[in-house]
């Protein structure tokens, strides 16, 4: 009978790399707030350009074409940044309009130079500047439509610095949603570093208002209600002529 002699293997042991465990948005303190301030904050420029246009290419899908731009608040001279992304033409800053139902983040003026200013639900519906709304749900749905890709729809429009650990996005097409933090129904100041959260100005059927929040730990971009009490940023849309 013919003998089979054994094959010897070597086995090549592979270190596992645990995936990274998702962190919880930063939780309410129980008193008095926690001030984290973002390494490099995308504040405001008062500095007008002309639109440019420009095509954002990355391995993350095709082109998306978008050209920059700016405009001037009539109503304080405030100047903002624009970017008009497929048909829509968007502030690429967060509004920064002293109305009633709003105020800065922790009630520092350096807070809202560097973030904008935070709004409960009705004053979002009425400060942005003549000639620009507050942007709708369907304007939400229409712009993640544009982008391509629902899943990292967040990563593309978070600016690539200001997020806590490491959570910043490529701002693949000049949105530059910066982690303002938020204000809870209670008054207590949250989540700088943490998220950005924009009101729109549609409401669930007989509920809340619609939002969208963009987390340091998340590539998608949520969509949820809150009360209308709770103080979030604003971006303001080009009304269609």
């Amino acid at each position: 009978m013919k003998l089979w002699t054994p094959a010897l293997f070597l086995i090549t042991a592979t270190l596992a790399v645990p995936s990274r465990a998702k962190s919880a948005v930063v939780a309410k303190p129980a008193s008095k707030p926690t001030t984290q301030t973002p390494s490099k904050p995308v504040a405001k420029s008062g500095t007008s350009s002309t639109a440019t246009a420009t095509k954002a290419k990355t391995q993350e899908g095709p082109s998306i074409p978008f050209s920059r731009g700016s405009m001037t608040d009539s109503r304080d001279g405030t100047a903002y940044k624009t970017v008009t992304i497929g048909k829509q033409t968007w502030m690429a800053q967060n509004l920064d309009f002293a109305s009633d139902g709003s105020m800065c983040f922790e009630n520092r003026k350096d807070r809202c130079d560097q973030f904008g200013r935070l709004y409960d639900w009705d004053a979002a519906k009425t400060s942005c500047p003549s000639g620009w709304r507050l942007s709708s749900d369907e304007d939400w749905k229409e712009l993640e439509k544009t982008l391509g890709t629902a899943d990292s729809a967040g990563r593309l429009l978070k600016t690539t610095t200001g997020w806590s650990t490491n959570g910043n996005g490529t701002d693949r097409v000049g949105f530059s949603a910066i982690a303002a933090g938020n204000s809870d129904k209670t008054g207590i100041f949250n989540n700088l570093e943490f998220a950005a959260t924009f009101w729109t100005s549609s409401k669930k059927f007989f509920g809340d208002p619609w939002h969208r929040r963009l987390r340091f730990d998340e590539t998608s971009v949520e969509r949820e209600t809150s009360e209308k009490s709770y103080l979030y940023s604003v971006r303001c849309l080009k009304s269609s002529p």
